[in-house]
């Protein structure tokens, strides 16, 4: 891309944006979610949506003062916001359906569709470092800590 030094900054400075927004869409990409939800499968109907509010609402930033076109805008973001919760909805209801038929029926794969719709359960712990900021790994140390933080009146209490 060539800039002028005769371009208004203004006109450099938005197709520097674009160049860079466009270069990284093509390089980078979008992330994309690993489990399955309501919006991966709506996925095209849901970019239009979306597409559509954000070009109108680009033309409202830009003539902040044209009244009707905000007026657009704000119906427009109306009826995003409802269809998106009506396709989300329908999402979850179709999910709950599909779990209820399986749980009836006592299905083997009710678990595994299960952990595909709420995702795998996390387990882990906060490690604990002392004042010297060394890894605490023993319990009475732990105690120790935990005793020293608690007000004197709690103290008596904790063990």
């Amino acid at each position: 891309m060539e800039l002028r030094a005769s371009d208004e900054p203004e006109g450099t400075w938005h197709t520097l944006k674009m160049a860079t927004i466009e270069a990284a869409k093509k390089a980078i990409g979008y992330k994309k979610n690993k489990r399955t939800d309501w919006f991966d499968s709506n996925n095209d109907e849901i970019q239009d949506l979306l597409r559509k509010k954000h070009d109108v609402f680009a033309k409202v930033q830009q003539n902040p003062r044209f009244l009707t076109l905000n007026k657009i805008f704000q119906e427009l973001k109306r009826i995003t916001r409802h269809k998106l919760r009506h396709l989300r909805d329908q999402w979850w209801g179709d999910r709950a359906n599909h779990l209820r038929r399986l749980a009836d029926r006592n299905d083997r794969w009710f678990d595994g569709d299960l952990k595909k719709v709420i995702g795998p359960s996390v387990m882990c712990s906060a490690s604990l470092c002392g004042e010297d900021g060394q890894l605490l790994t023993d319990k009475s140390e732990i105690l120790a800590l935990e005793a020293s933080l608690l007000p004197p009146t709690q103290q008596e209490y904790h063990g």
